[in-house]
């Protein structure tokens, strides 16, 4: 918003039910003010020589219990949502599991103690929100846990380099994009999927495509582990028992990965056609 990458800054994503706003805590009620109305809670890093991860309302003091030497030149990150479904219960939950994903990756914490002792039992459905706020926390300045303890507290002003992404984000129907007239059908083993890109990459899957049971000999563990993920989203298919049906679509970072994940086979691109 300033021209700089130290300045005011929002982050935003087509599907996503988060988005996020940074800049320096210095200019905290600034950044407050340009939260919406309709964002009743939110979920917060500041990082400066420590990092602290908080959530509350709009009312809340980010900020407040951390000594003055730990705010100086700090920046201050924050996910918030105009969905009224994220709620007390779900900020709570991002806060406590970044919380843990930041304490996993050895980074200096501020906070006292994690809120659930040892850890936070994982939700699946709930994890797609980690990973939206990991993505949106990273596009605004703040560097991926999987690297951050690396050079943690020389702060994380700029965008980074390189960051480790989710590639596959599962998306609301009525949250899709409007595909465009160039669409694909996925011609593999009786499976019925179809999908669309978005841009050169980026590749869109139809909610309601088909879902291959097991994997086959190939995939890789990071695959698998995506597969499994996705369990949440899948519905039976009456009369079937080799394959499930996705009931939301998938934003895929490209039409491969998309193709790995309905068949659970080490496959490219070819195996989406152009529907004529």
């Amino acid at each position: 918003m300033d021209g700089t990458l130290n300045g005011m800054r929002r982050s935003q994503a087509p599907g996503y039910m988060l988005s996020a706003l940074a800049g320096p805590l210095s200019q905290l009620p600034r950044l407050k003010s340009l939260l919406p109305p309709a964002a009743a809670y939110m979920c917060y890093l500041v990082h400066g020589k420590v990092v602290y991860v908080g959530h509350g309302n709009g009312d809340r003091k980010i900020g407040d219990r951390l000594s003055a030497d730990a705010k100086t030149g700090a920046q201050v990150y924050v996910v918030y949502s105009i969905d009224p479904r994220f709620d007390k219960v779900q900020a709570g939950y991002l806060e406590a599991r970044l919380i843990d994903r930041l304490f996993a990756a050895g980074l200096p914490l501020a906070n006292g103690n994690r809120p659930f002792g040892s850890g936070l039992q994982e939700d699946a459905g709930l994890e797609q929100l980690v990973e939206q706020a990991e993505l949106l926390f990273g596009m605004t300045g703040f560097r991926p846990i999987e690297v951050a303890c690396s050079g943690a507290s020389q702060g994380s002003r700029g965008l980074p380099g390189t960051r480790i992404l989710r590639d596959v984000v599962p998306i609301e129907p009525d949250q899709m994009p409007a595909q465009p007239t160039e669409r694909y059908r996925l011609n593999y083993r009786g499976l019925a999927a179809e999908g669309f890109y978005a841009g050169k990459r980026t590749f869109y899957v139809q909610p309601g495509a088909d879902f291959a049971v097991g994997e086959r000999r190939g995939m890789t563990a990071h695959n698998k582990a995506r597969r499994k993920g996705l369990v949440k989203f899948l519905d039976p298919v009456s009369g079937a028992d080799n394959r499930m049906r996705v009931r939301v679509g998938l934003r895929c970072l490209s039409a491969p990965i998309a193709a790995k994940i309905l068949t659970g086979e080490h496959i490219g691109s070819k195996v989406w056609q152009p529907i004529a």
